[in-house]
């Protein structure tokens, strides 16, 4: 699309560098997670019902970039439905939403019943996306790579010491 977008406004230098700067900047993420430990995640997109990325989503494939494997990778759909007691089963490592509306805060996460039974619960492994950030990794676009980053960091901070 970039690179449309360059030949339609007679800007193809402008974006062929970014271009190569989203690029350069994926590839230094991948190589930092090569070979990492795989993390298991699960990425909130509402609470009640409780609704998460699934294959095919944007934040499905940011999760699978950054060395981690999404739990609801097989649920139906982009966006699907998804019950405590799967949840609890896939026992995801990292959990991560976005701030959304103002209750929800990490806090407000880990006192939702069931949820104490997760290891992401227990181990303090909750992340929430907040102002850009959220707009970071919900919506793709130039800074697709920055998110990506993010997005990697939070799962594996001990690679980008």
């Amino acid at each position: 699309d970039i690179e449309t977008i360059g030949k339609a406004t007679g800007r193809n230098e402008e974006a062929n560098k970014l271009i190569n700067s989203i690029k350069e900047k994926r590839d230094y993420v991948l190589d930092k997670v090569k070979g990492a430990e795989e993390v298991t995640v699960f990425y909130e997109i509402w609470h009640d019902p409780l609704m998460g990325a699934g294959k095919g989503s944007f934040m499905d494939e940011l999760i699978s970039l950054a060395g981690a494997r999404n739990i609801a990778e097989d649920a139906d759909g982009a966006y699907p439905q998804y019950d405590l007691e799967q949840l609890i089963e896939r026992d995801p490592q990292v959990y991560l939403a976005s701030k959304d509306m103002d209750e929800k805060t990490i806090e407000s996460i880990k006192a939702r019943p069931g949820f104490d039974a997760i290891s992401a619960i227990k181990n303090d492994r909750i992340y929430l996306f907040e102002g850009d950030e959220a707009n970071l990794v919900s919506r793709p676009g130039p800074r697709i790579a920055e998110a990506l980053e993010l997005v990697a960091r939070v799962i594996h901070p001990e690679l980008f010491e």
